[in-house]
């Protein structure tokens, strides 16, 4: 998808789920969405987490992976947040209601 096109759907998402209108998204918005969320966070996974994570200078032995990555996810969905202009947490919650 084209970055215009991109940036025309986030604006429209955002305006929904941030003024706290929870009504279900048209299926292409909420499939452009999905898919930009987990090729965002996929993305940042690949380039920032996984290669730290093997170097050999961490010593993953000693470290939690669990708290290591929900530390890094965090950092993603701020990113994400800013790129996008959606809320996150109104996000999920408009997850939750509409698409169970």
């Amino acid at each position: 998808m084209k970055k215009r096109q991109l940036k025309k759907i986030f604006k429209i998402v955002a305006r929904q789920i941030n003024s706290g209108n929870f009504t279900k998204l048209k299926p292409v918005y909420f499939r452009t969405i999905d898919k930009a969320i987990y090729n965002f966070l996929r993305k940042r996974y690949i380039n920032e987490f996984r290669p730290w994570w093997y170097e050999d200078d961490v010593r993953w032995r000693e470290l939690d992976l669990k708290t290591e990555l929900s530390k890094y996810h965090d950092r993603w969905v701020k990113d994400f947040e800013e790129w996008s202009g959606i809320n996150m947490d109104l996000y999920a919650k408009y997850f939750w209601l509409n698409h169970k």
